[in-house]
């Protein structure tokens, strides 16, 4: 059995390439690094800033965040040289995950009666119909005790 050598095979040249590959690979971590770092400063910037309603410093944050999320989700989960069939999936969940986001949002503003939630400072009770709740009138209002 012989010792196998790089030099004798023809993958002398492969070594460069690694190499090559390796300096390129760190030199894409290295920008990410520093365009995460510099996004997260601009963060704590711009929370000092004020956008006129807490509303606009909302949004100009969770702007900011969706562009670190998507520099991670390109680089690290190594998205940016997918296929458009992945990218159709993770468009498609982005969608479906903000719906669900909307159905919470709605819920919370507009509670179901037959929970214990309460409206306007009092509580539901579970012998409520949605008639009554519609009406305004409560189970004290329609029994007589």
């Amino acid at each position: 059995m012989s010792a196998h050598n790089h030099a004798d095979s023809g993958h002398a040249g492969h070594d460069s390439h690694d190499a090559a590959h390796v300096a390129a690979a760190v030199g894409k971590y290295k920008m990410l690094f520093f365009g995460l770092l510099f996004l997260t400063f601009l963060t704590v910037g711009v929370s000092y800033v004020d956008f006129g309603s807490h509303f606009w410093n909302f949004v100009v944050g969770l702007i900011i965040a969706t562009v670190k999320a998507g520099l991670v989700a390109a680089i690290f989960m190594h998205l940016w040289g997918e296929k458009f069939t992945i990218w159709r999936f993770l468009i498609f969940t982005t969608i479906f995950v903000t719906g669900l986001f909307a159905l919470s949002l709605l819920a919370h503003h507009d509670p179901v009666p037959s929970t214990a939630t309460t409206s306007h400072g009092k509580f539901w009770s579970t012998r409520e119909s949605w008639s009554d709740v519609a009406d305004g009138s409560t189970h004290e209002k329609t029994h007589k005790h």
